[in-house]
């Protein structure tokens, strides 16, 4: 919700003093003093690696994805 606002949020914790630790990169890139949190791109490049697993497994076993499933990608490399 306050991602736009990253930049002025810093600006604001810096003109009043405060220590800001936030829980997202993009908000130390934007001033912010500390960032403890999850990478998300890292996180979603992982979850891409263990779908193509899953996928390569269903494939070995000869299991069929269901076509609804499917549908729900925003796009398919083969």
């Amino acid at each position: 919700m306050f991602i736009a606002d990253r930049a002025r949020i810093a600006d604001l914790a810096i003109m009043h003093r405060l220590p800001m630790m936030v829980a997202a990169k993009e908000y130390a890139e934007a001033g912010g003093l500390i960032s403890y949190g999850t990478d998300y791109h890292d996180l979603f490049r992982r979850a891409a690696t263990y779908v193509d697993k899953i996928l390569k497994a269903a494939k070995t076993l000869s299991l069929t994805i269901p076509p609804s499933l499917l549908q729900r990608a925003d796009h398919l490399i083969e």
